[in-house]
């Protein structure tokens, strides 16, 4: 999370960028990231993730194996009780970077994707603090929003107002 923030301060740092006119987008855990950067600098004027990750971790270890799985048999080995962990989790929720969102965003997802649930993408979507969001959905659409022309097109046109 600390890096995507940095990213933010590299963006800005480099010679022919305008400071004024970052905006930022990513796919699943880069879809997540692209919240936490948006959430961590105001410097970033608009946002386009898609189908993004780690989001409402409790909602989503119900609905989804991997790689939730992986974690608790981690945790199990190391001792760490479910709801000990659920805390230290809390820390790292999306949903819980979202109010801090001020700048638009324009999120995407598929409903049928079984990787991050659209459940889970929308405990970040209801959290936002801005007032201009709006959602781009292909129910036919499973984790690979980045296959569909029609979102790229989308996603660019409302970056480029930026």
């Amino acid at each position: 999370f600390a890096d995507a923030r940095r990213a933010v301060d590299f963006a800005a740092s480099l010679d022919k960028a305008d400071p004024a006119r970052i905006v930022a987008y990513g796919e699943s855990q880069g879809g997540a990231l692209t919240f936490v950067a948006a959430a961590l600098d105001s410097r970033i004027k608009a946002i386009a993730p898609a189908v993004p990750f780690l989001g409402d971790y409790r909602d989503y270890a119900k609905i989804v194996w991997w790689p939730v799985h992986e974690v608790f048999e981690q945790a199990d080995r190391e001792g760490i009780a479910r709801e000990d962990l659920f805390t230290m989790l809390s820390y790292f929720d999306v949903k819980n970077f979202a109010p801090r969102i001020q700048c638009p965003v324009y999120m995407s997802f598929g409903l049928q994707d079984p990787t991050c649930p659209p459940h889970t993408n929308f405990a970040i979507y209801n959290n936002l603090a801005s007032k201009d969001k709006r959602y781009y959905c292909v129910p036919t659409c499973g984790h690979g929003m980045w296959e569909i022309p029609a979102w790229t097109e989308e996603r660019g046109a409302f970056l480029s107002a930026y």
